[in-house]
């Protein structure tokens, strides 16, 4: 399975001369893959391009997106007191079940 993209009703809105907003939700699966969770610019509404998108973060895990490769990467932090520094990417295969309703804000046209 593979992280699900909601849009919420009315979900698209013109923003300016170009771009489009739409609102919704993000829930992930059981399965994490290293490199993030693929999405695609039709699956948030856009037919050419995303420009922006904004994910809050949920639970504990700073979400990032990749516009260049259309995924979603997850990272949390690992403060054991041994290689504590920069946030670290969410190991491959990890359930990320738990996160829903993640809400997402993206540009495009």
């Amino acid at each position: 399975m593979a992280m699900t993209v909601t849009r919420g009703l009315d979900a698209i809105q013109a923003v300016d001369g170009k771009d489009y907003r739409c609102l919704g939700t993000l829930t992930f699966d059981a399965s994490y893959p290293t490199g993030g969770e693929v999405f695609t610019k039709e699956s948030m509404g856009f037919a050419h391009k995303i420009t922006r998108l904004i994910i809050q973060p949920k639970s504990g895990y700073v979400l990032v997106p990749d516009l260049t490769n259309l995924k979603v990467l997850a990272y949390f932090a690992d403060y054991d007191a041994v290689a504590d520094g920069a946030l670290t990417e969410v190991a491959d295969t990890t359930d990320l079940s738990a996160l829903t309703g993640v809400p997402f804000e993206a540009y495009g046209w």
